[in-house]
């Protein structure tokens, strides 16, 4: 009787849970690397919204600012409540608002909460939340004479997270108080 050799097929036990094993480990890795991808993206989205609630608030002082006439800028000056040199707690100047005609139009920062409200005849609305500071630097007409008339002011939103957005916004006509 001839013996013939028996050709196995197929993997022991041993060789299957290594490979198990690997395959786990690769998965894990993978998760890994998708989660901090997701929690990437999940960040930028959130400082693009952060971004544009900044600007969209800039705009809308600026056309508070450059709305209305002579008869409401001269109803009251734009007058700005500084924390400190160059930190701004509010603005506050009459303006023109549409149904309402010439009214009063205020701007508060709350260093507490960290946000930006704005407030027209006694209804306030939240502008932006999570920011850290608002600056500003009054731009005179005259740069070699700081008490001259202002012509503009450089405003800067900075949020919590390291973000900023700034604009120049031309004051017109209007007289500011300090």
């Amino acid at each position: 009787m001839s013996r013939t050799a028996t050709i196995r097929s197929g993997l022991t036990l041993l060789e299957t849970l290594i490979a198990l094993g690997l395959l786990g480990v690769l998965a894990a890795a993978s998760l890994g690397w998708i989660s901090s991808t997701q929690r990437g993206l999940a960040d930028a989205a959130n400082a693009t919204n952060w971004r544009r609630s900044a600007d969209a608030s800039l705009a809308l002082l600026y056309e508070d600012l450059l709305s209305g006439d002579a008869k409401a800028w001269t109803a009251g000056p734009v007058r700005i409540t500084w924390s400190n040199d160059t930190e701004i707690e509010s603005f506050s100047f009459a303006t023109r608002a549409t149904g309402l005609g010439s009214c009063k139009v205020a701007y508060r920062f709350d260093h507490v909460s960290g946000t930006l409200t704005r407030e027209i005849e006694r209804d306030e609305r939240l502008l932006i939340e999570d920011v850290e500071h608002i600056r500003a630097v009054i731009i005179p007409a005259d740069p070699e004479q700081p008490n001259a008339d202002p012509i503009a002011i450089d405003i800067e939103i900075a949020g919590v997270g390291g973000h900023i957005c700034s604009r120049r916004i031309g004051l017109g006509a209007r007289e500011v108080l300090q």
